[in-house]
C-alpha cells in the first residue's frame, strides 16, 4: 500500500470520527422539525419494511407499555382527547421500534454515541431521537396535545442532552411528558418533566437565543427551567385522582423540601 493511499485512509477516518462530533456541538443549528423523515430513502443495512404489519407486531409486542403511556396523557388533565392519547402513545411505540432498527442500536446509549461519532452507525445521537420522534408526532396534528423540544445542560457541551416532550396543549413545558428513548439505548423511558430527577430541562428556543448571545456577545439569561419551578406536580385533573399515575407516589425529603415522585412514571429511570 502506497504512502499516498494510507494517508488517505488515515484522513479519512479522522473526517468520519470529528464530523458528526462537529454536528453534534452545532446543534444550534439542527435541521428543522417541522419536516417529516424521508423514511423511503434513510439508508439501512437490516432489510426491514416498515409496512403496517411491521407496526402492527411492534404495538401488540407493546401493548401493556402503550396501554400505560396512554393513561399517562390522559392524566394530564380532563381535556385530552382519549384517542388523541392512545394514537400518540401507539406512534411514539412503534416509532422507536423503527428507529432502533434504523439507526442500528445495539448497545448502550455511551457506547453507540461512539459508533455514530467514528462513522460505524448512521444514526442514533439524542437529538437524532429528538428531531425524529418530533417530526413523527407532527404528522399526527394533535389538537388536544402539544409537543416541546427541550435541551438539559446545555452550559457543557459534553453532556448536553435532547429530548421530546408531549403534553397537554397550553400546559408549560414542565407538565409534559418525557419521551425519551436515547438514555436507555432504545427502551422509550417517559415521565413528567418535572419528575424527571436525572436532567433539568430548558426548553429548546431558550437555549438556541442562549447560544446566539453567547456568539454575539450579548449576556442573555435562560427562563423556563424545570429547576425551581414546581416539582412532582400533580396532574391537572386532578390530586385525588384514583388512576394509576397519581396514586403510585413516593415522598422523599432533601434540603429544598419534600418532593412528590411518581414512582409509576419511573420504570426505566436508572
Amino acid at each position: 500500500m502506497t504512502l499516498i493511499t494510507r494517508r488517505a485512509i488515515s484522513l479519512g477516518l479522522a473526517a468520519s470520527f470529528f464530523a458528526p462530533a462537529t454536528a453534534r456541538a452545532s446543534e444550534l443549528f439542527e435541521p428543522s422539525s417541522d419536516l417529516a423523515p424521508n423514511l423511503s430513502t434513510r439508508s439501512t443495512t437490516t432489510p426491514v419494511v416498515f409496512d403496517q404489519a411491521f407496526y402492527e407486531a411492534s404495538a401488540q409486542r407493546n401493548a401493556q407499555d402503550i396501554a400505560e403511556l396512554t393513561q399517562g396523557f390522559i392524566d394530564l388533565g380532563p381535556d385530552v382527547d382519549p384517542n388523541e392519547a392512545a394514537r400518540a402513545a401507539r406512534a411514539v411505540y412503534t416509532y422507536v421500534d423503527q428507529l432502533k432498527i434504523e439507526y442500528q442500536i445495539t448497545g448502550s446509549a455511551l457506547a453507540h454515541n461512539t459508533k455514530v461519532n467514528m462513522g460505524i452507525a448512521p444514526r442514533g445521537l439524542c437529538w437524532h431521537w429528538a428531531h425524529d420522534i418530533d417530526a413523527r408526532l407532527m404528522r399526527e396534528r394533535f389538537r388536544t396535545l402539544q409537543i416541546h423540544r427541550a435541551i438539559a445542560n446545555h452550559n457543557n457541551l459534553r453532556l448536553e442532552h435532547s429530548t421530546t416532550m408531549l403534553g397537554r396543549r397550553g400546559d408549560p413545558m414542565y407538565r409534559a411528558i418525557v419521551l425519551d428513548p436515547w438514555r436507555q439505548g432504545g427502551t422509550l423511558f417517559w415521565e413528567i418533566a418535572a419528575n424527571d430527577t436525572r436532567y433539568d430541562w430548558t426548553d429548546r428556543d431558550q437555549v438556541f437565543a442562549y447560544k446566539r448571545a453567547l456568539k454575539e456577545g450579548r449576556p442573555f439569561r435562560t427562563v423556563g427551567t424545570q429547576s425551581g419551578l414546581q416539582r412532582g406536580v400533580q396532574p391537572a385533573s386532578s390530586a385525588s385522582s384514583t388512576t394509576r399515575a397519581s396514586t403510585s407516589t413516593s415522598t422523599r425529603g432533601d434540603t429544598n423540601g419534600p418532593q412528590i415522585r411518581r414512582t409509576g412514571f419511573n420504570r426505566y429511570l436508572d
